[in-house]
Formats: C-alpha cells, structure tokens, sequence
C-alpha cells in the first residue's frame, strides 16, 4: 500500500511535465517543450497506447490517460499477452528506459535488453513513424504520472522478428493520401484488416474478442460492393470518429476500443485518412476469402 500512497503523493506534488536529465550527446538531451508534450499526447492516443496500456487490476479499469497496463488478451495460439506498465514508474514501467530506449521499442519491438516484444504490439506499423513523433511520444510518456503496477510476464518473447525499413522521412501535410498512409499506420489499420498472407487491407482476419468470441475483420478496401468504396469520405470520417457506419449500426470489434482516441482525430488528419482509404486498390471478397484483386486502382 505504500507504493500507491507514494504514487498519489508524486500526482498531488508533481504532475509532472519534466523529465529526468539524460546524457547530452543524446538526440534527445533537450528538455520537451510543450508543443513535442502536446504532440506527443496525441500520437499516444491516435496510436492506440493509451488504450491498450491503460491501467488495468483485477475488477478495475483505471483512467484513460493512466498507463499502468495489466489488461489481459488472448493470442491466436492461444497464449495470454498482457499489456505492460509503460508509465514513468522505474520499478515496474518505463521510467529507467531512455527516451531512445523508448523509441526503439516502439519503432522495432525491441527492449532495451535485446528482447523482442510479441506482434501484438503493433511495431511493424509504428516502425514508420517519424523520429518528432516517435521523440514526442516518448517524451509524454516519461512526462505522466508514475503508476506502480505489476503483472505476470506474458507466455513468451519472441526471440526474432521480420527485417524492418527505416522510419520515413517528414510528412508533406499537403499530400492528402500520404499523410494519410502515415496515419493509417499509426493507427494500426492494416494490423487487423489484412489476414495473413493476403491482401493489403482487404480483411478477412479473425480477431479474438474479450469475451471469448470472434470477428472477420471487415474488407475496407475501395470496393463498391464487397469493401467501402461506396462509402463518402465524410462517412469514413464519421465512422472512424463516432464508431458508427453509414446505415446507422455500431461498428463492433477491437476497433470500438478506440471510439474515445480517434474521436480526438483532426479535422485534417480524419480528411487524410479518409483520403487514403478511399485511395486503396479494390479488392472483391465474399467477406472472407479473396474474390478478384483488381489492380486498375493505385
């Protein structure tokens, strides 16, 4: 009990908005300012982290923006993944780790001691994201609170993962279908809508759910009839901002889990986004298995 009360001590004192001095031939010896904070809090949300991560005990699931992990999923084979403790804590979080420490966990899968995280973190997409982002992401989270909260190792590590390109370069704002490309990458898009070994976004995967049941991830490819190529952009909008498609019914799934994150999109990014995805070559499905790729699309 007294770590908590330590904890709420730390909240009350602090809030804090500094982060512990790092060695200065580091890239990021600077102290953040309150734009890369500001920044960084909104690539966390967009990006999942604070959905997944948030504090989570037995009974209890904590606030949005605490980031003690603890919730509990099960693996495709079958293994229980637990999300970690990505707070400041340094016992039983990330506070210890250096902000490149951070990036590169979040950029590659690999812990500071050469460990490889499990796929369900979602690397092989942020592996994309730009070093301001992955820079200010790690900045908010050595910037909030520390939450003293351990769990069980999960089932296992991998020991290797897949070759990954470098993160790309500056993002042209201007460049509607690109900046969305790096959006739906932050938001893991392709991670759930594209079954193994087979077409980019064309869904398809099946996804556990918490309670035990399945889902087929939706096509969300540009297909009229069998994807969302019907769909307006302000429909994509829509739905990926209130959870809600075009006839009215919720969307259902992991991807209701991001209903309070994404709804923070803006107005620019969630045009992005909508741009891209409206972009997407068609693919024709009949809701599981792959119809017809049609390649006169981009």
């Amino acid at each position: 009990m007294w770590r908590f009360a330590l904890a709420s001590l730390a909240l009350a004192a602090c809030q804090r908005s500094s982060v512990e001095a790092i060695d200065p031939a580091m890239p990021s010896a600077r102290a953040p300012t309150e734009k890369q904070l500001a920044r960084g809090a909104y690539v966390a949300r967009i990006s999942g982290c604070t959905v997944c991560h948030a504090t989570t005990r037995p009974g209890q699931i904590e606030t949005f923006d605490t980031l003690g992990g603890g919730a509990e999923d099960t693996l495709a084979s079958g293994e229980t993944y637990r999300a970690p403790n990505i707070s400041s804590d340094r016992e039983t979080g990330v506070g210890a780790w250096l902000p490149e420490q951070i990036v590169a966990a979040v950029r590659t899968g690999t812990r500071p001691d050469g460990a490889r995280l499990l796929s369900a973190m979602p690397y092989r997409e942020f592996h994309r994201m730009t070093d301001a982002d992955a820079y200010a992401v790690a900045a908010y989270l050595r910037s909030q609170v520390p939450v003293w909260n351990v769990m069980k190792r999960n089932d296992r590590r991998e020991v290797h993962g897949p070759a990954l390109p470098p993160p790309i370069g500056n993002i042209d704002p201007d460049d509607a279908p690109g900046h969305g490309r790096y959006l739906a990458a932050l938001m893991h898009c392709g991670s759930c809508h594209t079954a193994p070994d087979g077409p980019a976004f064309a869904g398809g995967k099946e996804l556990r759910l918490v309670d035990g049941g399945e889902i087929v991830a939706p096509n969300i490819t540009s297909d009229a009839d069998t994807g969302i190529g019907a769909w307006t952009e302000a429909q994509i909008i829509a739905a990926v901002r209130t959870m809600t498609k075009p006839d009215g019914s919720p969307i259902e799934g992991p991807m209701a889990r991001y209903a309070g994150a994404w709804a923070l999109l803006s107005d620019a990014d969630a045009r992005a986004l909508a741009a891209y995805v409206k972009s997407l070559r068609p693919v024709r499905t009949d809701g599981e298995q792959v119809i017809e790729s049609v390649s006169s699309r981009p």
